[in-house]
């Protein structure tokens, strides 16, 4: 790689490393939307940030529960959310039961079919891909809470609620239903849409949030477990965004340290190498010959240009004797020196040269 390539690829190093940097920097700052649907770390529009945040300003300590359910993690006077989990396995099905049994409240369900849930309710619980929009309150407690018409994406409802009693219902059947287990109560959600941050704000539906979670200040965990979060210590509980922007600052760092460094190798020539003077080549070739016993075959070449010349501009044919020439370059001119070099009875090759030079007028023969 030549220098002016390897200074153009640390300075893209920096520029990107910089570029990355900023963007994290700035993701950091003011992150889009993100996060899986149904959970309250989710911006998304799916998510339950906003819920999250309703709850809180009401009055409730919202805690997260990250990693697998477990019976000793939920605290009995507190209200644990599970809507559209990815799967929840037997063991947390049988430890939220238990919490159920021991006075917590439970409120589960979300798309699609929620056989653990019916496991919980006691079973019957039967759910439908064909929802309502707008499902209307049955209960008056909820109807003096405010709650009276849902505004929801219809993305199912209950046919069937087993022993569960239908609180909110459309056409289809039954939105939510609650009923007790043991001494707590479960509440099944057939769709979370109504709760999600984008519907949370239309019809009743901030009021329906508080609701779930009543009385004011009952603790509310929301189980991130069931949307992937698991629990991370050490350098894994650092957000992934974090190492991006560590990862742009750390490239930055490395294309700057190697523009700083001490290059290995010859310096840069400050100019072009340019081909020796002439002068310098012709002394060159002289020594080279001064040193060669071979002097009379490297002159041969220039004595029979001469020759070639005197017989064409002398009008003699190319075999002409040597008594012809002779005349035909006194003719011409030539000094007796440079006659008898192109004649060839002495060794010159600076008078063969020279005559040479003097016939063709510099332009060689």
């Amino acid at each position: 790689m030549t220098p002016r390539a390897r200074r153009a690829a640390i300075a893209a190093g920096i520029v990107i490393g910089g570029a990355w940097s900023v963007v994290s920097a700035l993701d950091l700052a003011a992150p889009g939307p993100r996060g899986p649907a149904s959970s309250s770390y989710a911006t998304a529009r799916e998510g339950f940030a906003a819920w999250a945040e309703l709850l809180e300003r009401a009055g409730h300590p919202v805690r997260r529960l990250r990693g697998a359910i477990e019976s000793r993690a939920l605290g009995r006077g507190s209200t644990v959310v599970v809507l559209d989990p990815d799967a929840v396995p037997h063991a947390e099905t049988l430890a939220l039961e238990r919490f159920v049994r021991g006075g917590g409240v439970l409120i589960g369900g979300g798309a699609g079919p929620n056989g653990w849930l019916a496991r919980i309710a006691g079973g019957g619980v039967r759910w439908s891909a064909l929802g309502d929009e707008r499902p209307r309150a049955l209960r008056a407690g909820l109807r003096s809470q405010g709650v009276r018409r849902l505004r929801t994406a219809g993305e199912g409802a209950f046919t069937d609620t087993g022993p569960l009693r239908p609180v909110i219902a459309g056409a289809a059947g039954a939105l939510a239903a609650t009923g007790r287990v043991g001494q707590g109560r479960v509440v099944a959600l057939a769709d979370a849409s109504a709760l999600q941050n984008r519907l949370l704000a239309h019809a009743d539906n901030a009021a329906f949030a508080l609701a779930l979670a009543s009385p004011t200040r009952r603790p509310v965990l929301f189980a991130e477990g069931a949307h992937g979060y698991g629990r991370s210590t050490g350098l894994g509980a650092v957000p992934s965004r974090w190492w991006t922007a560590l990862g742009g600052v750390a490239l930055a760092a490395l294309a700057f340290m190697a523009s700083r460094v001490r290059r290995l190798g010859p310096p840069e020539a400050a100019g072009r190498p340019l081909a020796p003077p002439r002068r310098a080549y012709v002394d060159a070739l002289a020594a080279t010959l001064a040193r060669s016993d071979a002097r009379a075959q490297a002159g041969a070449p220039v004595r029979a240009a001469a020759r070639r010349a005197v017989e064409r501009r002398g009008g003699l044919g190319p075999h002409a004797s040597d008594e012809a020439v002779r005349a035909a370059a006194r003719r011409l001119g030539l000094a007796e020196r440079e006659i008898e070099a192109v004649i060839g009875s002495r060794v010159d090759d600076l008078a063969a040269g020279a005559a040479l030079a003097r016939l063709t007028g510099g332009a060689g023969a």
